[in-house]
């Protein structure tokens, strides 16, 4: 493929197709190169907009699937103790109160799980169109489901008072927005192309919350675990922190991005 023609194409012209054209070859190096499955064949030509937008959609959700948690557990407060006067003991003249720690206070453990990926988890490109530098810059559009669990626990001076469970479940729509470019470089005399993805911006939306199953209870405590869950997840998945996390992973394998001839 003439790489030069393929820049110059895109610079007359924004059709969808000639956009393809110079981005199919480019993912398809890249995913190679980092040892992903590429589902498109760089040989061939587009047919048509839709395949070819599913065909990178395909190979993106691989990158994608990485970046999102299987499984993210945090605790809140859990092993807190408080101490509190057992007794007392005599040194010389002085009387020192004996203390020992015992459990005190809310403890809360929360898990959420994306739930079988390989069936829920979707994505697709969107807006896909050239920038400056000769880029490419598109969408992906992810969808996915995850499965999530609260725990509380309530002891007062050692006293275990209370014990709660919630059970649920949450839709997320999340767009992230990515570029991808090439140069060519020179090193050691010797004359390379080096593929440049980027990850530029991510966006979170909860489509869906739903408690399936709460302990028969009642008051604050049932409240914050009900609240808590999603925002566990925007959390996990917010805008600069899945962007970090996706461009980290990248950089690692920066190297593994340039091809020499």
């Amino acid at each position: 493929m003439n790489i030069a023609k393929c820049k110059l194409e895109i610079g007359k012209t924004a059709s969808p197709l000639n956009i393809l054209h110079f981005a199919l070859p480019i993912l398809h190096f890249t995913f190679l190169s980092l040892g992903l499955p590429t589902p498109f064949c760089q040989a061939a030509p587009a047919p048509a907009t839709t395949n070819s937008q599913t065909s990178l959609a395909n190979a993106f959700a691989n990158l994608i699937e990485n970046a999102i948690p299987r499984e993210y557990e945090k605790r809140k407060n859990w092993g807190d103790t408080k101490n509190i006067t057992v007794g007392l003991r005599a040194e010389g003249l002085k009387i020192r109160r004996r203390k020992k720690p015992v459990k005190h206070g809310v403890w809360k453990h929360y898990k959420i799980r994306l739930i079988e990926p390989q069936e829920t988890l979707a994505v697709q490109i969107e807006n896909l169109r050239p920038v400056e530098g000769g880029r490419v810059a598109f969408t992906l559009a992810v969808q996915a489901k995850f499965d999530l669990w609260a725990r509380a626990k309530v002891y007062r001076y050692g006293i275990h008072l209370l014990a709660l469970e919630a059970l649920g479940d949450a839709t997320i729509d999340l767009e992230i927005d990515c570029e991808i470019g090439m140069r060519f470089q020179t090193h050691e005399g010797s004359t390379g192309l080096a593929i440049d993805p980027q990850v530029t911006d991510a966006r979170l939306d909860i489509t869906d919350f739903h408690l399936r199953r709460v302990s028969n209870a009642k008051g604050p405590i049932i409240r914050e675990l009900g609240e808590e869950l999603p925002r566990m997840i925007e959390r996990e998945l917010q805008g600069p922190k899945l962007v970090a996390k996706l461009n980290r992973a990248i950089e690692k394998n920066r190297d593994r991005l340039e091809m020499s001839f």
